[in-house]
């Protein structure tokens, strides 16, 4: 018959001995966030470019106003309201545009119902 040890379990141990097995298993995990932020910026992190007059494509681009009266074509950007990011092809934020919506005096386009 064999006596069988039990599992030393983590609230058994000395403090001294838990916090080296607690700063053994998180300090390594934590020195590799800046690594993986290098990584990401250096294999092509760069921003959505957004130009005025540029066509409204709603891949790279979320409208959130619509501004009529512009001197640009109804649908076109008319302002970048916030700056959108992409890592090589994948889109991690899109760009926050204003978008012309055409003449103040004529009908809507199109109605949202």
């Amino acid at each position: 018959m064999t006596s069988a040890v039990p599992p030393t379990r983590f609230r058994d141990l000395s403090p001294v001995i838990a916090l080296a097995v607690l700063v053994a298993t998180v300090v390594p995990i934590l020195l590799l966030v800046p690594v993986a932020l290098h990584y990401q910026v250096q294999e092509g992190l760069r921003p959505i470019e957004v130009t005025p007059g540029m066509a409204f494509d709603p891949r790279l681009h979320e409208a959130l106003v619509n501004v009529p009266g512009s001197e640009f074509p109804e649908g076109s950007v008319v302002a970048e309201l916030q700056r959108g990011y992409r890592v090589r092809d994948r889109i991690l934020r899109p760009a926050r545009v204003a978008i012309a919506a055409g003449t103040d005096g004529g009908e809507p386009a199109s109605r949202i119902n």
